[in-house]
């Protein structure tokens, strides 16, 4: 039943804190990941349960599903040249995440269209992979 569901939703939202202080680099970007599909799968039953569709907005100020370095021309003692930068820059544009496109493909089943809104904080946010989400399920970056 919906209250069954929203009764999981409050406990998945009253673990988040202490998932996210427990987690750093690229472990926090997994717990993100782990965290976001946990809530996914609390949406998708109150969406079902209610034989309904529905948005999933989801929020992300750091991370990805895995970690990625921008190039630098300065990082390393010999500067990479145009051909190779433009090469590491272009791949920080294609999405890397299998496990995001897998949940996008379940929201998408389950008629919920995820909203994204990426507001960096102190890290990298990667768009290009997180973007998967609203792009395969029918929503959108906001």
């Amino acid at each position: 039943s919906i209250r069954e569901r929203l009764t999981e939703l409050q406990e998945l939202l009253e673990q988040l804190p202490r998932l996210a202080a427990e987690a750093s680099g690229d472990a926090a970007a997994s717990a993100g990941a782990v965290s976001l599909e946990a809530a996914v799968e609390v949406a998708r039953a109150i969406v079902t349960a209610a034989a309904s569709s529905g948005d999933l907005f989801v929020l992300s100020v750091s991370g990805a599903a895995q970690s990625r370095k921008l190039p630098s021309a300065h990082a390393a003692p010999q500067p990479p040249d145009g051909k190779e930068l433009a090469a590491q820059l272009e791949r920080c544009t294609r999405p890397e995440s299998e496990a995001l496109k897998r949940i996008a493909r379940g929201c998408a089943d389950a008629n919920l269209a995820v909203r994204l809104v990426a507001a960096p904080g102190s890290g990298f946010v990667d768009v290009a992979s997180l973007a998967q989400l609203p792009k395969i399920s029918g929503g959108r970056v906001v």
